[in-house]
């Protein structure tokens, strides 16, 4: 962030999630009602989740240089490096892991010029990060015990369809 006078800073926050869906749902399993020790076993069962879709988190790139002469290290780095060449968001799965474009001939968009006092002209935050998609399922069963106390069996599965949430 440029600490100076009139210093126009326009930048999205750090927990600025676009769009974000969460739903959560329960389902009883319809079956035949059955008496005794069956019933124990076959009746009560329950099946309940959450799923969450979420766009991802702005990205905040910064320089531990501090060129600016701030001296902020005990709060967060706050050097602002220079964009060298304009920012494209791309699928990680065919660019090497990477979110954001490089170009061909230089490892980064971003540079640090050396120049003590200089702010760099990159944004405070890039938009936007891997966004989270995530499904936790439960599988649950209420034995009665009598009247007024149960048994619950309940089993958990987390991110069932294992997508990867980097943060």
């Amino acid at each position: 962030m440029n600490p100076l006078p009139n210093a126009h800073n326009p930048a999205l926050s750090l927990f600025d999630a676009k769009h974000r869906f969460v739903v959560s749902y329960t389902w009883d399993v319809p079956a035949r009602k059955y008496d005794g020790f069956r019933g124990k076993v076959v009746d009560g069962w329950q099946l309940s989740g959450i799923t969450t879709y979420q766009t991802g988190f702005p990205i905040r790139i910064t320089s531990s240089s501090d060129n600016e002469l701030m001296n902020s290290a005990d709060f967060e780095y706050p050097g602002e490096p220079d964009q060298i060449a304009p920012f494209s968001w791309q699928r990680p799965q065919g660019n090497g892991g990477y979110y954001f474009n490089t170009p061909s001939n230089q490892s980064s968009i971003f540079t640090e010029s050396g120049v003590f006092g200089y702010v760099g002209s990159a944004p405070r935050t890039i938009c936007c990060g891997p966004g989270i998609s995530e499904t936790d399922v439960a599988v649950e069963k209420l034995i009665p015990v009598t009247e007024h106390t149960h048994f619950e069996f309940r089993g958990e599965l987390f991110n069932v369809f294992n997508h990867t949430a980097v943060l």
